[in-house]
């Protein structure tokens, strides 16, 4: 990184900072030391544009924008700079330092965490990162199966942690039909051990059914209302059903996918354990079935080891084919020594000439 000053008004808090879109923070237990001997430990920054984003150091930003504010006079701040092409770096590193100084909140976490994931960052990778283990990571990534209104709600501590917990497990359609509980002031939404009986009850619902209702010979129970029906016979169903994945896995077949795999009923799909993958990649269909007879396919999916592996592959058979081929050099040995010389006496010259630059990239090898 290259360390420099830089104008307070070429400064904003960056998108990949984890506090960015958070309400101003608590800056007045450093404001004092700030506002009397100024920023000691300089900023994270990348280049944005004309000006420069900040990856950590917000609250610091933030004590210099309240001294201007106040009529105060705020000298250029120090600031590393790194490079533009990491996301990654920078997600990690803001991260970092605020789980040093002040422990996120667990849908903050989740956030940065499934970024990080998305990225190509493994769950024993993350958890060596940030001093945490590799079941917090796990528990933060599930978080990722909540619809996003349900996980607003639990960022404002509208829901309890064994609530949530359960509604990771849920489908999307039973996480809507809960949250719709939960948004009308005239119904009672289950939670806690309700809410696990309310998911996992076993009642087998018309809408689960990937056949036609008339193959169903048993009964069918009805609310009074007539508005849902179950199916009372649960062997019968079953037997239906497996039949109807069956022909489903033949047609995804019969279109291309060289594989489709059926989990166990009640196994759960951990979407950020896998990695989108088109059908001509090799990617698979997921059949995931639930408890209560419903059935989700998931088209296009490797699990993130597979990708890996594959990945690495491909690229050991590019290096055997560059090795096979390899590149003439542009200069000769002797020409590469001759103009290596001349770069080398431009720097001294240049160092020679400016001795503050020549301080200050030794301090900065130093560091």
């Amino acid at each position: 990184m290259k360390l420099s000053h830089i104008p307070l008004e070429k400064l904003k808090v960056s998108p990949l900072n984890m506090r960015h879109e958070r309400k101003a923070p608590d800056i007045t237990d450093i404001l004092p030391s700030i506002r009397a001997r100024g920023v000691q430990q300089p900023l994270l920054v990348r280049k944005n544009g004309s000006g420069y984003e900040i990856v950590a150091g917000r609250r610091r930003f933030h004590c210099l924008k309240k001294i201007v504010k106040e009529g105060g006079k705020v000298e250029p701040v120090p600031c590393a700079i790194m490079t533009n092409e990491d996301d990654v770096a920078a997600l990690e590193a803001s991260l970092i330092e605020n789980i040093a100084r002040l422990a996120p909140d667990e849908m903050t976490r989740f956030e940065t965490f499934a970024r990080l994931a998305a990225e190509g960052r493994g769950v024993k990778e993350i958890a060596s990162t940030f001093g945490v283990t590799e079941i917090m990571v796990r528990r933060s990534l599930a978080l990722g199966n909540l619809l996003r209104e349900i996980r607003n709600v639990y960022r404002q501590g509208d829901i309890d942690p064994e609530t949530v917990r359960h509604l990771t497990l849920a489908t999307c359609k039973q996480q809507a039909d809960w949250f719709k509980l939960f948004d009308d002031p005239q119904e009672r939404e289950p939670r806690g051990r309700q809410l696990k009986q309310w998911l996992f009850g076993g009642e087998l619902k018309l809408e689960a059914a990937l056949f036609p209702l008339d193959a169903y010979s048993g009964e069918i129970v009805t609310d009074l209302f007539g508005e849902t029906g179950y199916f009372s016979g649960s062997d019968q169903f079953w037997q239906l059903q497996n039949m109807a994945i069956a022909e489903h896995c033949d047609a995804y077949k019969e279109n291309g996918w060289t594989d489709v795999v059926v989990l166990d009923p009640g196994a759960y799909f951990q979407r950020w354990d896998h990695v989108e993958t088109s059908k001509k990649d090799g990617g698979r269909v997921v059949v995931e079935v639930r408890t209560n007879g419903e059935v989700t396919f998931h088209e296009g999916y490797l699990t993130r080891k597979e990708h890996d592996r594959r990945l690495k592959k491909s690229g050991s058979k590019a290096q055997e084919n560059e090795e096979a081929q390899p590149a003439r050099p542009e200069l000769t040995v002797a020409a590469q020594n001759y103009v290596a010389l001349h770069r080398h006496a431009a720097v001294r010259l240049a160092m020679m000439k400016d001795p503050q630059l020549a301080l200050r990239v030794m301090v900065a090898h130093a560091i």
